[in-house]
């Protein structure tokens, strides 16, 4: 079974070679972006956890940004999944994420250990 992670790098690495993918200049920018265009694929299991997260999202707010590409009307998940799921429980319209292109370390060594059968 995939994890999270390995299906948004799996969706990114086909955008980006479909040239779907929007490059942005700044690389460590987080940014609040509107959950309502972040697409991500659906999951049979519910993550069970997921009452917790709203429990710290409601009282702390999202202590990490997710990590997203943009496309380009939307953004595509990487990771996060969990997070934006308790946003969405608690009605929340934005949430903070870093948006990443291939201009970023931390994209180009996922994308190099994916490539690599390592991930």
């Amino acid at each position: 079974m995939k994890t999270e992670f390995v299906a948004g790098v799996e969706m990114f690495l086909d955008d980006l070679k479909n040239n779907k993918i929007i490059e942005h200049h700044d690389d460590r920018s987080i940014s609040e972006i509107l959950i309502s265009k972040i697409r991500f694929p659906a999951q049979k299991n519910l993550d069970p956890n997921l009452k917790a997260m709203i429990a710290s999202v409601k009282k702390c707010g999202v202590m990490s940004p997710i990590i997203v590409c943009q496309r380009p009307r939307t953004y595509r998940l990487i990771a996060g999944r969990s997070r934006i799921l308790a946003c969405k429980a608690l009605k929340l319209k934005t949430i903070p994420a870093m948006i990443l292109n291939s201009r970023h370390r931390a994209y180009n060594e996922v994308v190099k250990l994916w490539l690599e059968g390592k991930w």
